[in-house]
């Protein structure tokens, strides 16, 4: 199948910086046409000249969007790619040069992608970096999409993935990326190996006193303000506080929540569950919270609350599944 740049994928994706930049334009026209009253107070002046400026402000929040947009261009514009079972042919339409990629030459993929995924400016900008043999070749969304990609070339082994804040045709963005295992209990040992999330503990660290200082600033806005930021933030502080570090081993589950700790047999694990609303809270840095019950020898029940590394839920699925 061939693919070719698509113009309209392309002018949606761009769409939202053009709103922006029609309305900051639009904002400029407006406030020229009203004059400034120089023989007015130093404070009023200072805010008619704030008023005519912030504006401006539009041009430079609106920059990434347009290196993406030419950096995109530049690499879509003329490129065609016919996709076979065993190789990838790609060409220009500007030259006369062919590169062929075989299957059996390709040594990873790298997927750059975003890392807010529903970013209004860059969520629809993405590309796929293929090394072979010799040559790296950059596959932009305005010609392939990753799905297409693998839905036609066919399952790929070597895929790395890459989240910058926005994804930058740069080389830093996929050099030197090596593939990060696969979270796998195949080879449990007796050495505990962590199983919640890496980063979750700087991360609550981070929300509840984010929260708590937008809290207090809600005081000055009023009662009704301050009485919901509250609510926001005991409940979002609750949930994130039930968070414990979970550990395995080849035969047992370690839980930690601060300085305690308690270690549980497979066979006193009752229930595992995920609850899918929490994954908003981890910034898709791992996968939903997961609720563990377990039920000890003395019939006592304990629920415990985690959020898991990512990919994690279906293998404690599979491995800690009640007996």
């Amino acid at each position: 199948m061939q693919f070719r740049f698509n113009k309209i994928s392309f002018g949606l994706a761009n769409l939202p910086a053009l709103v922006l930049l029609g309305f900051a334009l639009w904002l400029i026209f407006i406030t020229i046409k009203v004059p400034i009253d120089f023989h007015s107070d130093v404070v009023s002046i200072g805010l008619e000249l704030t008023c005519r400026l912030l504006p401006t402000l539009f041009f430079f929040f609106l920059i990434p969007s347009y290196i993406l947009a030419r950096q995109y261009f530049m690499h879509s514009s003329h490129m065609i790619v016919d996709m076979k079972d065993d190789y990838i042919e790609i060409s220009r339409t500007n030259t006369k040069q062919k590169h062929i990629i075989k299957k059996s030459d390709i040594q990873k993929i790298v997927s750059v992608e975003p890392t807010i995924k529903n970013h209004r400016l860059f969520s629809e900008f993405s590309y796929l970096v293929v090394f072979d043999k010799e040559n790296t070749t950059i596959l932009p969304c305005f010609v392939v999409t990753k799905d297409d990609f693998f839905n036609l070339f066919g399952k790929y082994d070597n895929l790395i993935e890459s989240y910058p804040y926005t994804p930058y045709i740069k080389p830093k963005n996929y050099v030197g990326i090596k593939k990060i295992p696969d979270f796998g209990l195949s080879k449990l040992s007796d050495i505990p190996i962590k199983i919640s999330g890496q980063s979750f503990e700087l991360l609550r660290i981070l929300v509840i006193c984010g929260l708590a200082f937008y809290t207090f600033t809600a005081f000055s806005f009023g009662q009704t303000w301050f009485i919901v930021s509250l609510a926001i933030t005991l409940i979002v502080s609750l949930l994130l506080l039930l968070h414990k570090r979970v550990f395995i081993t080849n035969n047992k589950l370690i839980i930690r929540h601060f300085r305690r700790e308690n270690s549980y047999s497979y066979k006193e694990i009752n229930s595992l569950t995920e609850i899918q609303w929490t994954r908003i809270l981890t910034l898709n840095l791992s996968d939903p919270m997961i609720k563990l019950q377990i039920i000890d020898f003395n019939g006592i029940s304990k629920n415990i609350f985690f959020f898991p590394r990512k990919k994690t839920f279906e293998e404690l699925k599979n491995k800690l599944q009640p007996r």
